[in-house]
């Protein structure tokens, strides 16, 4: 089954750009992305049947979206829990993690999504270079989404 990972910058624009399309290149979180990246990653998101994430990317998210009185945009939160109930939550121990020759290099985040699914083929949609290049370097499955055509 093919599966797909959406980092957290990008999980971001697909979350507020999906409820509000007007908030892409003007909210604060997502202004650097353009409508047609937002369709990008549309196209690539409904492309994999299996949607996985890890418990750091989904904090970053949470964060970066706001909760409750902080939402970025109106009715966020209640859309990053349908996410949420729909994504195969993948765990990897910051312990592990912190093992690893990854942590001081790309952070815990990127860490853990290099020790955890790239050696399980699954494709990392991110908006990071630095991420990106070091997982394609691996042998591993990497878009960058200011690189990446319509598949």
């Amino acid at each position: 089954m093919r599966s797909i990972l959406i980092d957290t910058n990008l999980l971001v624009l697909l979350l507020l750009g999906t409820l509000d399309r007007s908030q892409v290149g003007k909210n604060r979180r997502i202004k650097r992305y353009t409508e047609d990246q937002l369709d990008r990653l549309l196209v690539y998101a409904k492309q994999f049947p299996r949607h996985v994430s890890t418990p750091h990317v989904l904090t970053e998210t949470s964060n970066l979206v706001g909760a409750g009185a902080r939402e970025e945009v109106r009715g966020v939160t209640s859309h990053f829990a349908q996410y949420c109930m729909q994504v195969d939550e993948q765990f990897c121990e910051a312990r592990v993690v912190s093992q690893g020759q990854w942590l001081e290099k790309l952070g815990l985040t990127d860490a853990a999504i290099i020790e955890k699914l790239v050696p399980e083929g699954v494709l990392v949609l991110t908006d990071d270079h630095q991420l990106a290049g070091q997982i394609n370097f691996l042998g591993g499955q990497a878009v960058n989404i200011w690189h990446a055509y319509r598949p």
